[in-house]
């Protein structure tokens, strides 16, 4: 069985679901930076996070009321619900990617 390294953890790989792996191995201290929020959201973000899930709600809507309820359909709405984490987590973390770097 093919295996991951996470930090000191090893894991089965397929237990990873779709995680896709750069081959580098992910260290204690990228968790925490991945994990911790720099701050309480100030009132420009909470606008910003309620501009994004508001209109992910908006098009979450549309894919549901005009295409046919099939995996495709929920997969195009599982895709908006990611996108919207993402934006959220954009804004939450000013834009720096896994890296500490602003991309």
């Amino acid at each position: 069985m093919k295996r991951a390294i996470i930090s000191i953890i090893d894991v089965p790989e397929d237990m990873l679901g779709n995680l896709e792996l750069s081959g580098e191995v992910v260290i204690d201290s990228d968790i925490d930076e991945i994990m911790t929020f720099n701050s309480a959201p100030t009132k420009s973000e909470q606008l910003e996070f309620r501009k994004i899930a508001a209109m992910a709600k908006i098009f979450a809507q549309v894919i549901r009321d005009n295409s046919p309820a099939c995996a495709r359909q929920t997969i195009a709405l599982q895709h908006v619900v990611d996108a919207r984490m993402s934006a959220s987590a954009a804004i939450a973390t000013y834009g720096a990617d896994f890296s500490g770097e602003i991309i």
